[in-house]
């Protein structure tokens, strides 16, 4: 008979403690809701080292700042969504951005920019987590200047018709209105 280990690990969650608004909770999140009150919270495991027992306590969140688990193991340590990474792209060129779900690939991404969707798929590069976006307001600003410089240097390449494709635009030139 064949037995299956689940790592619990892949249900945690990351958030900011609605309490001081500077803490970091790692833990299971919970919903409870009530009529019109709503809790968010998490739930994490606390060792009292002098009793040697694991006690677990609830922490109240703010929502909008829950980072998921990804299920993907970096250097024995999941990547969590909005996690920024930095990765080599090409030989020498680093690269910066964050972790986050594409709908449309139906897989974690990592996005290149906050200013526009573009993506790379994860598989493809050697990654290193250097913080979080949603959870440090730093890496935010860095992400976020390092997304503005890169739009600044961008130079959009000129697009190349072809033959058919020119000659058929030259025709259509004929039928629009001249000013």
């Amino acid at each position: 008979m064949r037995t299956s280990k689940v790592d619990p690990e892949l249900y945690k969650c990351k958030a900011i403690s609605l309490s001081d608004d500077e803490t970091v909770l790692n833990g299971y999140y919970s919903y409870h809701s009530s009529g019109s009150y709503r809790d968010h919270s998490i739930l994490v495991d606390e060792l009292d080292a002098e009793i040697g027992r694991v006690y677990a306590n609830m922490y109240e969140i703010n929502p909008y700042t829950i980072c998921r688990n990804t299920g993907i193991k970096l250097k024995d340590e999941y990547l969590y969504e909005f996690d920024l990474v930095q990765y080599k792209n090409g030989l020498s060129s680093v690269s910066l951005g964050y972790i986050d779900w594409d709908d449309f690939k139906k897989s974690y991404v990592i996005r290149t920019s906050l200013n526009y969707s573009s993506c790379v798929e994860i598989r493809n590069y050697d990654l290193e987590v250097v913080g979080n976006v949603i959870l440090n307001k730093d890496d935010c600003n860095r992400m976020q200047a390092y997304s503005d410089e890169r739009e600044a240097n961008h130079t959009p390449q000129q697009k190349v018709e072809c033959r058919s494709t020119q000659r058929l635009n030259k025709l259509a030139k004929q039928f629009l209105p001249r000013n």
